[in-house]
This record gives structure tokens, C-alpha cells and sequence, in this order.
């Protein structure tokens, strides 16, 4: 309510003060809405990774009627802490494995049974976990984010006190890459995929990939009896190159594999190519 002027009748039916005391504000609100979907809710009826989208209007009202204009509350001690422990991942890149398992893990300065408010988010969708405080830490459930889109994921927690004294939000971020590279090989092999005696001692195979500058390429051999021999290069704009001595294998027919990973760890699919000696 402005100074001098008049609460309107929604603000009056609604601006309680002990209501907007816990109500007041969408941020405090999802912290009692949690607590309470914890207590009250049977487990199989409540998936703690997502606030059930029918809620988002009761928030979003209890929010406008209980707003600051009409009841500002001021904190009554100091605000509680809360950490994000980093990096999330152990390299702060989630491949496409990695993103159906993520965990993210913190401290704070509340006591145990309080809960933390996390939340992992892109630009268009939204996970929202409830961890419990045990021992000045606190540990989500493993979260699938599949379906992100790659880019940049950002990661939030918060808390709130007894006094609904909310705490700084503590911030990371992570970098969702789940695009597979491709890879190719240059062929035929030898010309004419049929390598001579002479050419096994120093063969040249080629090819392509779109993995990025300095990524490890593994090129294997493998004869008819099961001896594979390895020989490993890296990606220099878009293409790859390895000499090899194969003239230790079985003559006969041969398989060749050419395998890559992107810097994320998300593996091309091997390409196969036969060959004889």
C-alpha cells in the first residue's frame, strides 16, 4: 500500500499478518510448499524433482496479494548460509551419460531437517529438488536433465531460516554438450584396401572428424586370430592422420576401427572399414 493511500479489496480480504508472513513472497512460499508436500503426500504420488505445474497459479496469486507493497516484513536476524559445491561436475561438462545423473551437493549454516531449495535450469525448462540439511550438508537426488537443451545450465540453491529470513542465493553453472562427434576414415586403404608387405611397415591411414582441435583419435587393427594392434593421432582441423606398422599381424583379412570422444566424453560411433594383408 502506498503511503497515505488505500488497500484495494482483494489486499484487504488477503494482507493478513501472519499470512503474508509466511506467505508474502513466491521465493518463501516454495520453501513451505515443499516442506509440506513432504509431509502431507504419499512418496509415489510426489516426484521432490519438480513442482507440480497445476500449483504455479495459487503461487503466483498468493505472491501479487501478499506482496511487499502491502506487508513488508523486515529480517529479524541474520540471513542463514548456503554453498554449491564446484565444481558440479567434475569437470563442469555434462555429456549426454552424465546429464540422466546429475548431484549436486552443498553446506549451509541451518540446522538439520531444514530443507534447501535447488534449482537447475535452462532457458526453457526447469528442475527443482528439495534436499534435506543433515549435518551442515545437504545432497540432491540424482537429476535427469536429457532433456535440456545443450548450452549453459545454471544452478541455484537457497535457504530459508525459522524466521523465513531468506539466505543470498548461492550460483553456479554447467555446460550441458550432449552432440555426438562424427568420424570418418579415408579410404581405400592402401589404394586398393589390399596392403602389401612393404606398405604394412608404414601405413598411412587418414581420415575426418568434427571433433574439435587436439581430440585423441584410436585407430585399431585387428587380424583373424584376435591380435589387435592400437596406434593413436589427434583431430587438426577436421582431419586426422596416423602412420602405422601392422606387419605384425596375422596375413589374411583385417579390421580396421577408427574411434573418437568430444571434449565432453561423448563418443562418435566406431566406424568399421575391411581390409587384407
Amino acid at each position: 500500500m502506498a503511503p497515505g493511500g488505500s488497500m484495494d479489496k482483494r489486499h484487504q480480504a488477503l494482507a493478513n499478518p501472519r499470512l503474508c508472513r509466511y506467505l508474502y513472497n513466491l521465493r518463501y512460499f516454495r520453501f513451505i510448499f515443499l516442506y509440506y508436500c513432504r509431509k502431507l503426500l504419499p512418496a509415489k504420488l510426489m516426484n521432490f524433482t519438480r513442482i507440480p505445474a497445476f500449483c504455479a497459479p495459487f503461487l503466483l496469486f498468493v505472491s501479487l496479494a501478499c506482496s511487499n507493497d502491502t506487508n513488508p516484513i523486515e529480517p529479524v536476524e541474520s540471513p542463514p548460509e548456503v554453498t554449491i559445491t564446484t565444481p558440479v561436475d567434475a569437470d563442469g561438462i555434462l555429456n549426454r551419460m552424465e546429464a540422466a545423473a546429475v548431484i549436486v551437493k552443498g553446506t549451509t549454516s541451518l540446522e538439520d531437517g531444514n530443507i534447501v531449495s535447488v534449482i537447475l535450469g535452462d532457458s526453457q525448462k526447469t528442475v527443482i529438488e528439495a534436499p534435506v540439511v543433515k549435518g551442515g550438508e545437504w545432497v540432491t537426488q540424482s537429476l535427469s536433465i536429457s532433456d535440456f537443451k545443450d548450452g549453459k545450465i545454471s544452478v541455484t540453491a537457497e535457504v530459508v531460516n525459522e524466521s523465513l529470513t531468506l539466505s543470498s542465493k548461492a550460483e553456479t553453472h554447467l555446460y550441458l554438450d550432449k552432440k555426438a562427434p562424427e568420424i570418418a576414415i579415408t579410404g581405400p586403404i592402401a589404394g586398393d584396401d589390399v596392403i602389401t608387405p612393404e606398405e604394412a611397415k608404414a601405413l598411412v591411414v587418414t581420415g575426418t572428424s568434427t571433433a574439435a582441435n587436439e581430440q585423441m583419435v584410436r585407430i585399431t587393427f585387428g587380424d583373424r586370430t584376435a591380435n589387435f594392434l592400437t596406434f593413436e593421432t589427434t583431430v587438426n582441423g577436421g582431419t586426422w592422420e596416423v602412420t602405422t606398422d601392422v606387419s605384425t599381424l596375422e596375413p589374411g583379412s583385417l579390421m580396421l576401427m577408427a574411434e573418437v570422444t568430444d571434449r565432453a566424453g561423448n563418443p562418435a560411433a566406431v566406424q568399421r572399414q575391411g581390409v587384407s594383408i
